[in-house]
Formats: structure tokens, sequence, C-alpha cells
């Protein structure tokens, strides 16, 4: 069964072979059960196993973020960025998960990620006197996380235009902007103080806009309302390709009481969708996808909340897509 019908992730570079650590307490993920993006199914096969499983020749810590995090570095050259289990911050398991979706929509955005369990000792000593050392969750000498392949290619915050919701709307009536820090939305939404959707320029990169539109639904499926605000630092694109590329996937999954108000307000701001990615999303099916993260070495991966959280929010996307379709027809599905 192919794994992506899509293919973005042409910035993948195909690797030699990778050497394994054999010792490892985690076997290599299985084969995805879903085709690979244009890098290839093999190539990606062989990333994931040296997450998985490769050996560690160098550690640095991160540089950045609220949690932390370590850049590992493996025999064979191919890098990784491990985000632990904590007790503050990223969530472990969120990364590796988000993998698993992004392939099962057919997307191909979400660079490849894994779980994996390291010896404390291996990379404590590289996190100095960190301060957020002690929300690490260590269990019998070890930490489980999620290993993100780290992108060789060089990436820039995505340049939009100041009208860029433009092309997600049809209707030009819109109130504050959920497209920022959740403290300035409020801030506006309190103030009532409207958004300007003037007509935007056409967009350099001729995706760009159903992009966009893929992203805040990729998201609001995934529950990760930490993406936009601080001038776009976490809507990355390929410097060569200038294609989006979904990074730092680490705050989805949380369980919740309510709805995420702000990632419904950013839900009910796209009116504009891709006909593939509203069929994807349509035809997606958790229990399926429940399986297929089953070859990932930490699974399972998602509780039984976590899934059935997902499950609602999958059905919110629909309802929202049918109703913007109800009110303006084909304008809704212009890709």
């Amino acid at each position: 069964m192919p794994y992506v019908k899509a293919s973005l992730l042409a910035l993948f570079v195909v690797f030699g072979s990778l050497r394994c650590n054999e010792g490892a307490a985690d076997t290599p993920p299985a084969a995805p059960s879903k085709a690979a993006p244009a890098i290839g199914k093999h190539a990606e096969e062989r990333i994931r196993d040296t997450l998985a499983t490769g050996v560690i020749e160098r550690v640095e810590k991160g540089s950045g973020g609220r949690s932390l995090g370590f850049k590992l570095t493996f025999s064979g050259g191919v890098q990784g960025y491990f985000k632990p289990e904590q007790t503050f911050g990223a969530n472990w398991n969120s990364e590796a998960a988000a993998y698993y979706v992004d392939r099962e929509l057919g997307l191909g955005r979400v660079p490849p990620a894994v779980g994996r369990r390291i010896d404390w000792q291996e990379l404590r000593s590289h996190a100095g006197k960190d301060r957020r050392l002690e929300e690490i969750v260590v269990r019998q000498g070890s930490v489980r996380g999620s290993v993100v392949w780290w992108v060789p290619e060089e990436l820039a915050p995505v340049d939009l235009p100041a009208d860029w919701l433009g092309w997600l709307r049809v209707d030009r009536r819109f109130g504050a902007s959920p497209f920022q820090t959740a403290r300035d939305y409020w801030r506006d939404r309190k103030a009532r103080r409207p958004t300007r959707l003037l007509d935007p320029p056409a967009p350099s990169f001729a995706d760009r806009p159903a992009e966009l539109s893929d992203l805040i639904l990729f998201d609001y499926l995934i529950g990760n309302a930490d993406r936009w605000g601080s001038d776009n630092v976490n809507v990355q694109v390929l410097a060569g390709s200038r294609r989006l590329i979904y990074l730092d996937n680490a705050n989805g999954f949380e369980l919740l009481q309510k709805p995420n108000k702000l990632l419904e307000a950013r839900l009910a701001a796209v009116q504009r969708f891709r006909r593939t990615t509203v069929e994807a999303i349509r035809t997606l099916d958790v229990k399926e996808l429940e399986q297929h993260m089953k070859s990932d070495p930490l699974a399972p991966l998602l509780s039984e909340a976590q899934l059935a959280a997902l499950e609602r929010r999958r059905q919110r996307v629909i309802e929202h897509v049918t109703e913007v379709e109800r009110q303006f027809g084909a304008s809704a599905l212009p890709w």
C-alpha cells in the first residue's frame, strides 16, 4: 500500500549505507505502510533506522526553545534532534506521532522522526548546568524521546505579505487575526480590532496559499497551537525549493477539557482548501493510523484518549469544510 500520495520532501538527499548500533535496546522501525516522499521509500527507511538505532558519535546541547533538546550526529554523518520526555514544554511523543499523521495524509512535510531511548549519561554531560535538567524524566538510567531528522538544507522563516490571509478567504470580513501570538490575538479580540483583508499580491511561490491552508488543517488535527507568532519562526521553508516544511511539532496531542480556542479561530479563518488534502482528511482512518504507529520502537505513541481526541478534531475539520463548501461552492476548493 503506498505510504504517501504526494511528493514534497525533495529536500532529502539519498544517503549511502548507514551503520547501525547492533546492541541498541530498541529495534529499527518497520517500513512505513504507505509510500515515502520523493526521496524514495528506501532512503527514508535508512534515515529512520539510523535515528532509531544508529551509533551516536557526537552530542550537542540544543540552542533555543523552552524545552531542552540535543543535536545528535550518527556514524555515517546523519544528524537528528532528540526531544526527550520532560515535565514542562514539549511532548516527547508528539514529534513522532505528527510524522505518522503527515504520512497518512500524504503531505510529506514532516521530516522523518522516530521514538528512541537513550542512556541519560550519554546526554547529561553535554547539558552543563542547564536549569531545565531537573525537568528531564529519567527512568532506570535512560530517557525516551523523539529523534527528528536534522534537515541538511538551509531553512528560513516564510516570507508572507501583510494580507496573506486573503489567499485563504472567500469572505473578506474578518475579526482579530489568530495568526499571531496568543497574547496578541486575545488583546486584539478584546479591543474588537478587525483585520483589514485587502487583495493580497499574487504569491511569488505559486503553491504557497495551498501550502498554508494544508499547514493550518494539519496543526488543527494534531492539536498544535504553537506555530504562529514571533515573526513566523515556526513556519519554515526550505531555502532551495522554498517549500514549507513542518518543523517543531512537539506541542501537539495535548488532552484538553475543552477545544483550544486559538486553534478553533485558526480553523475558522480558512475558507479555501486543497481538494486532495480535504479528501485525505475525510478518509483518514484513525484505527489504521494506530496500527501504522505500532511500527515505532516506543509504541504506543498515543493513548486511546489522544486517538479519540484526534478523531474528534478530524470530524470538526470535516464539518468546517462542509459548511464552507455549502456557503461558497467551488470557491472553497480552488486547488
